[in-house]
């Protein structure tokens, strides 16, 4: 029996999943030898083990065991062995301070002792005035009271480190009873060796804590759009992934489904009767208890619509993608990082738009047209130029789909609307009833060096009273498309030119009605 090392070399990150590759270097014997690969995740799905491997020898079977063990958290324990350490160093410190602070104490009331029984008799000598004596007292008691305080100090130091001591020794001896189970799976693989020789096995499993999301990093121009394609990449398997060779893949880990449509049937729909209709139906003994004052039915609420049954719906992508990652790549075990894809240009043109009711300024927005390959949903950095202009998500986009993206003001086109005529008539063949024109003018200037085209709506109103009139001529306004009031116009205007759009309408209505919403 021999136990192999190995450490993960491959791993390819589906959406929803990895396929892990362990990998181990052993030299093997002639004849039938048995090799274990311990110490995999739980994570692991069991029934996805594979092996393979090279050199002189033949895989005849392997097993999967799941082995259990009981493990102490040897690292919290360990932090609180170091606290623990130096607060009995503390312990120790404050001990011989205190031992200082008492000698000192006995020497000072020693000192403060003998000068009193030597002084009556130098001063009956009259070698020392009686100050002196005074002056004694008070400094001893100065120095007595300074060092008590200090010793209650630390003493109350002391007695505070000591039941932190206790608090530790407890909490110690807690971690240290309690327990940790852990679930791996041991691998055994049974071999025969055709001859001495250097085998490599490699052992592939599945783990379904692992994913990845595609973000982007798009930087628009006027003819093109500069996608930098990354992957984050999750890893929560329990493993670390140190300098592997990565994969990312489009692939789901998941099986996918085909439903079968089912009959969609209707039925008349029969109420069910209410518990008060029921019990009218019965004897005439329950009803006796409220003959004595009759009260009004409610009516039932109203019944729920009708429910269809729906399958789940999922978009499924029409290729997939894979992407080897250039250098090999480290994630830890509940860390994300991100991983550069590809980089590629797509065509990109830039249009502007402008409604002039809403908006005081023109906007322009990339068209993006799709490469060969899709792009997955998810977020994205939008640059124009270079400049940072904003974050979108962007939805699953199929190949030589197309996109609009990098919604900003334009400063290089200036626009205006403006009124430049307003009558109001109230007399004639119109007496009662009252009359308004507009003529609007809109510019359009293109400030730009390069020709733009430009979207341009606007709306006059628009009524289905036969007593509300409105009347424009639409084919004066020259409009690309109108609809209900709304009119557009789709324009082409060179560098440094100005275009100028002018129209009018007539507005009738009786004097005594009010009109909603109130006109200019």
């Amino acid at each position: 029996m021999t136990d192999l090392k190995t450490r993960v070399t491959e791993v390819s990150v589906l959406l929803g999943g990895a396929i892990v590759t362990r990998t181990g270097r052993a030299k093997l014997e002639t004849g039938s030898r048995e090799i274990w690969v311990r110490g995999i995740t739980s994570n692991a799905s069991r029934d996805s083990f594979r092996i393979t491997g090279e050199g002189a020898a033949t895989i005849t079977n392997f097993d999967v065991i799941k082995q259990t063990k009981a493990i102490i958290p040897e690292a919290d324990v360990s932090a609180l062995r170091d606290e623990l350490d130096e607060l009995e160093q503390k312990l120790d410190e404050i001990d011989d301070q205190l031992k200082i602070n008492e000698d000192r104490l006995n020497a000072v009331e020693d000192v403060a002792g003998d000068f009193s029984e030597t002084f009556g008799r130098t001063f009956a000598g009259g070698d020392i005035e009686i100050q002196k004596l005074t002056q004694m007292d008070t400094k001893s008691l100065e120095l007595i009271r300074s060092i008590k305080k200090r010793i209650r100090e630390l003493l109350d130091e002391r007695k505070d480190i000591v039941n932190q001591i206790q608090v530790l020794k407890h909490q110690i001896a807690e971690k240290s009873e309690k327990q940790l189970i852990k679930n791996t799976y041991d691998v055994r693989v049974s071999l025969d060796v055709r001859k001495t020789t250097e085998i490599t096995l490699n052992v592939v499993y599945q783990c379904s804590s692992a994913s990845w999301e595609p973000t982007y990093d798009i930087n628009l121009t006027a003819t093109g759009a500069k996608v930098r394609r990354i992957a984050v990449v999750r890893n929560q398997t329990g493993e670390n992934w140190n300098e592997v060779d990565m994969v990312v893949s489009s692939a789901r880990a998941g099986p996918v489904e085909a439903v079968e449509g089912t009959p969609l049937i209707l039925r008349e729909y029969v109420p069910r009767p209410s518990r008060r209709m029921k019990e009218s139906s019965g004897g005439g003994a329950p009803m006796a208890l409220h003959a004595a004052a009759p009260m009004k039915k409610r009516a039932p609420p109203p019944e729920p619509e009708m429910e269809i049954e729906e399958a789940e719906v999922e978009e499924l992508e029409g290729g997939i993608s894979r992407y080897e990652a250039p250098a090999p790549v480290t994630v830890k075990s509940g860390n994300k990082r991100p991983v550069d894809l590809i980089r590629e240009e797509l065509l990109s043109e830039v249009q502007y738009y402008w409604y002039p009711d809403s908006m005081m300024e023109v906007i322009a927005e990339n068209e993006v047209t799709n490469g060969d390959s899709a792009l997955m949903a998810g977020e994205a950095k939008i640059y124009a130029d270079g400049e940072y202009i904003g974050e979108t998500s962007i939805p699953f986009t199929s190949p030589r789909e197309k996109r609009t993206l990098g919604t900003r003001i334009a400063h290089d086109v200036k626009a205006e609307k403006r009124l430049i005529d307003k009558t109001i008539e109230k007399a004639g063949l119109t007496r009662g009833k009252l009359r308004r024109k507009y003529v609007y003018r809109l510019s359009i200037e293109n400030l730009s060096k390069k020709g733009i085209k430009i979207e341009v709506v606007d709306r006059i109103p628009h009524s289905n009273e036969p007593d509300l009139k409105v009347e424009a001529n639409i084919d004066k306004i020259n409009a690309d498309k109108h609809h209900l009031g709304i009119l557009t116009w789709n324009l082409r205007i060179p560098s440094e030119k100005k275009h100028t759009i002018e129209y009018e309408y007539e507005v009738e209505w009786e004097s005594a009605r009010a009109i909603y919403p109130p006109l200019p």
